[in-house]
């Protein structure tokens, strides 16, 4: 059987699972933690709030299920309105990304608190393996340390397809996602798993800006 993270620990302590041995399975994945005990952990280290790690558990959880390969603008705008409403203040970031294993490549992400948070470098266009584990709040979710992925280097500027979207508007961009009644914004309420005004929030986040990030050249 399951043992839920607010179950009693099995160990018989009289604890919560999720404060006793849910974390002694490992702390990183490198250690044998699973990519959602990893991810919780690194949210729990950097002192934030446990909403944190469920949306991004469940975002996680929805790219698998869905086979999200190469949605990094779509995961990146999920992820910007649900850590919005949760009362943070995340960054929409797009850019060119350099990475040991895949080269250079145009890429989005979340930036908090000056943090990146990078969930589609675990599924990327080739044949939906990583370019890395899932970089949570600064941190490799694999090895428990920085993230060695260089974020923001200048190599050939964006393709048609990033320049499409930091040209459109960010309403125009959730609302044309395909296969959706009402584009990304469904994915929203999904995540944040209750129902959601749709129309309040295409009021709220629509002439959202993307950050087109480049602050290095090679």
């Amino acid at each position: 059987m399951k043992v839920g993270r607010n179950d009693l620990c099995p160990c018989g302590s009289g604890k919560k699972y999720k404060h006793c041995c849910l974390n002694k399975q490992g702390t990183y994945m490198k250690d044998g933690a699973s990519e959602k005990v990893a991810i919780r952990n690194i949210v729990k280290e950097k002192g934030y709030s446990d909403n944190i790690a469920d949306v991004l558990c469940n975002l996680m959880s929805y790219m698998k299920a869905q086979q999200w390969i190469g949605a990094c603008h779509a995961t990146t705008a999920v992820m910007f309105v649900v850590l919005s409403e949760l009362g943070y203040n995340p960054v929409s970031c797009i850019g060119e990304v350099k990475d040991d294993y895949m080269g250079y490549f145009d890429h989005s992400w979340i930036e908090l608190d000056g943090q990146i948070i990078d969930l589609a470098c675990s599924m990327t266009l080739l044949d939906g393996r990583p370019a890395n584990a899932p970089v949570i709040l600064g941190i490799d979710s694999y090895t428990g340390g920085a993230c060695d992925m260089e974020y923001g280097i200048y190599f050939r500027g964006l393709d048609a397809n990033a320049t499409y979207i930091t040209s459109v508007s960010f309403g125009e961009y959730m609302d044309a996602y395909p296969n959706l009644k009402n584009g990304l914004w469904d994915i929203v309420g999904i995540i944040l798993d209750k129902k959601i005004d749709i129309s309040a929030l295409r009021l709220k986040y629509g002439n959202t800006q993307w950050k087109y990030v480049c602050s290095k050249e090679v």
